[in-house]
Formats: structure tokens, sequence, C-alpha cells
């Protein structure tokens, strides 16, 4: 007669074998079994009850008045970046409130090719520039243009977050840092959930000062490289759920030309957490510190060097057309222009001319090493001969004015020379960063 299971027996093996599952996966994850490559956690904090504090919860608003620059923050949008705008509006706005321009670039999905061509277009005319959590990785190309931002003395804010999906390593690493996995807790002190942390360490440095306190929400850290600086830092008690170690954790670094800020944690921007503690007064400080910037700039970027009204002022032998031409386009570019006959020393100019004019402009082009005779001569190349050819030079004063010089040896050559000009072509040209000689048709 067949062996027969009645409901009761069901009942009575299924838990007995789910029990039995759970116990070997267990043995074997956790090395019961002496299984390598398992996952050690750190070792488990002790509190006792008497130690625990109790948070007295503060509400502040820093407001201040914000010193008024001018300039172009731009934010990352073409990397899958995990954060919603409404989550940036307390940042953004008092980074707007010093009278700076902000501006998101580019869409999540474009190719790689464009996101390229799109970010060498805006870094051309940004003075900061902020990626937030991306999720699709920087390539080499995109992390050069950002390099040379950076040598150019853009300033870059990273922020990251432990709670957020992000490859913000793909480009923070090249940078001088590594965002470490896990998130920082507080089992003595805390703001309801041991991940709110309280922050008192603070380094004396711009960004941290009138701070007596400050509440991060989903905070990591950051390992920064042998030029970062710990702005903030944990207390004895912050622990990490990843690294086993009682060094300081610092989710606050700088590197130390003072060019690039990482965070990590983006949940302090975000309304109502923005006002706790001082949150609000470090935004301030944040923002502050990304619109004190004194970008130098190329030939390359041309014209976004500019960033006043300019004079053009064409030579004797120039044709007559072509100060209106170059008037258009820095109208084109929202970079107001006028006509000007007598040179304003303290007015960024265009000079436009032939080489017959050179004289008029010698006293830009000498100090550079640069001269126009039989040949072109430059201390960057072989001298070059005249014929079909432009040349482009900026040179800026100790006061900060630009100082464009157009020459061409022709007006058909001076009409294709501006055409280079109004697309941004420069670069097939440029003999140095300030320099360019450009063959043509």
């Amino acid at each position: 007669m067949p062996l027969r299971w009645n409901n009761g027996y069901l009942f009575l093996l299924l838990p007995l074998s789910a029990g039995v599952v759970l116990l070997v996966s267990y043995l074997f994850y956790y090395d019961g079994l002496n299984f390598t490559g398992s996952y050690d956690p750190p070792a488990a904090v002790d509190v006792s009850l008497d130690d625990l504090i109790l948070p007295t919860l503060t509400v502040k608003s820093f407001t201040g008045t914000p010193e008024q620059r001018s300039g172009l923050l731009v934010v990352d949008r073409m990397h899958g970046n995990n954060f919603s705008d409404d989550e940036m509006v307390p940042f953004l706005s008092r980074v707007a409130s010093h009278g700076f321009e902000t501006r998101s670039i580019g869409v999540n999905g474009v190719s790689a090719l464009d996101r390229l061509a799109i970010l060498e277009a805006e870094l051309k005319r940004a003075d900061t520039l902020a990626i937030i959590l991306p999720t699709v990785p920087f390539n080499d190309r995109e992390i050069g243009l950002i390099q040379d931002f950076i040598e150019k003395d853009g300033k870059v804010i990273l922020i990251g977050d432990p709670a957020r999906s992000s490859v913000m390593n793909s480009i923070a690493e090249p940078l001088g840092f590594i965002f470490q996995e896990g998130f920082l807790y507080n089992l003595i002190e805390h703001e309801l959930n041991y991940r709110n942390i309280f922050l008192r360490d603070f380094r004396a440095d711009p960004l941290t000062e009138g701070l007596e306190q400050i509440t991060f929400y989903t905070a990591g850290s950051i390992k920064p490289g042998k030029s970062g600086i710990p702005i903030v830092t944990g207390d004895a008690n912050t622990y990490s759920s990843i690294i086993d170690r009682t060094a300081p954790f610092a989710p606050v670094v700088k590197s130390e030309d003072g060019q690039v800020l990482a965070i990590s944690d983006s949940s302090f921007f975000i309304p109502p957490r923005n006002t706790i503690t001082d949150n609000s007064r470090f935004i301030a400080n944040i923002a502050d510190f990304l619109t004190d910037v004194d970008r130098s700039f190329s030939l390359g970027d041309a014209p976004h060097f500019f960033r006043g009204r300019v004079d053009v002022i064409t030579g004797d032998f120039a044709p007559p057309t072509a100060a209106s031409q170059m008037k258009a386009l820095l109208d084109a570019q929202d970079i107001p222009a006028d006509v000007k006959q007598v040179e304003d020393l303290l007015s960024d100019t265009v000079f436009i001319g032939l080489y017959e004019d050179f004289p008029d402009v010698a006293q830009f082009l000498l100090p550079a090493g640069v001269s126009v005779g039989a040949t072109i001569e430059t201390p960057f190349t072989t001298p070059l001969p005249i014929p079909g050819t432009g040349l482009m030079l900026l040179h800026t004063g100790s006061d900060g004015r630009q100082v464009l010089v157009v020459l061409a040896d022709s007006e058909s050559s001076l009409s294709q020379l501006l055409f280079l000009f109004q697309t941004g072509e420069l670069d097939s040209g440029l003999v140095s960063d300030r320099v360019g000689v450009f063959q043509l048709r």
C-alpha cells in the first residue's frame, strides 16, 4: 500500500525544511563552514543606557547678506544624476542670491559624444561645476575637461550619498577623493535615528565659519588623497557601517588647492532638514565658497573670457564691416559690445585689423614674444609664412582687463578668422593657451 501524507504531516514538514535551509545558508555565508570571501562586519558597539544623550533639536534659519559676485554655476544633468531639482532649491537659491547665474546642462540619456560636446562648451563659460550623484560614469575625455577646468581655477563641488546609488568615484577618484561605502552612525547621540548624526568637529576654514553643530542624515565617509583636507569630521562615537576603524571619519573634504569640495551627504540640503541646527549656515558657507572664484581663461574659451561690456576697435587697414561683424558675434553670445574709435583702458577690448596694423597692437603682442614682419614669429613655432593666415592673441592685464587681438593677411582671411571665432573652432590653430596662428583657405 503506497505511503500517504496527510495535511498534518505537511504542516510540520514545511517549517522544518525552511529552518534547515536558513541554518545552512547562515553557516555558509557567515563563515560557519570556513567559506573564504565572507563579509566581516565591523565589531558591534556596546552602549549602555546611561551613555545615551537625548538631543534637543534646534531649528535655525540663517539669512545673512550674500556678497554680490558675477559668474556661472553649471549643474551636471547628463550622467543619470540621482536627485530632483526640488531637493537642491535651498543650495542653488543661495548661490543665485550672490548674483551668480545657475544653469543645468544636458539631460539624462544623451550619448557620450553629445555629453562631451556639451561639457566642453559649458566649461568654457562656467566658473563653478556641480556634480551630484551621477549614475553614468565619466569617461576619460570628460575627466580631462574637468581637470583642465580646475587648472584654470574653476571650482567643483561633488555631492554623494551612501543611501543613493551613484558612480561618484568615476570622477571623484581622478580628482583625489574616494567616496567610501557604508553610512556613518552614532549610537550615543543622534536625532531620533542613529544614522542622523550631529557633527561638531570643524577645521578652521571659511566653510565652517559660524558653525556650532550641523546635522547629516545619510552621511558617508570620504577618503582624501595626499592633498585632501578633512573639513568636517565625526566624533569618537561616530562609526562606519562598513569600515572597521576608530579614526575620525570625514563626510566633508576639500582639496588642498581649494578648488574641489566633496560632501558625502545630500540629505541636509533638502527642506526642512536644511534648517536643522546650523545646516542653513553651512549651505550659505558652501555658496560663498563656490561663488568666490577667479577663473582664468585661455584663447580656446573665446568669447567667454569677456564678462562685461566690450569695446570693438578696428585698425587703419581693417575693412569697414569688421567691427560691426565682431559686435554682432558678441551680441549673439549675450556679451554687450560697442564699436569705439579710441581705446578705453578700463574696458575689455577687441582690436581687429590686418597685419599692417601690427604697430598699433605691438604693446600686447611683443610681451608674449609674438611679432609680425616678413614672417609670423612666436616662441612656440618656427617662423610662419604670412599668406593665407590669421593671428589671435589674448592678453590679460594685471587689473583683469581682457584684450583680444585679431589680425589677418587680407580681408578674406579676416572674414574666415571671424567665422572660426563665431563657431568656437579655434583649437586647430592654438600654439599656446593664449596664442593662435590659423591657416586659412
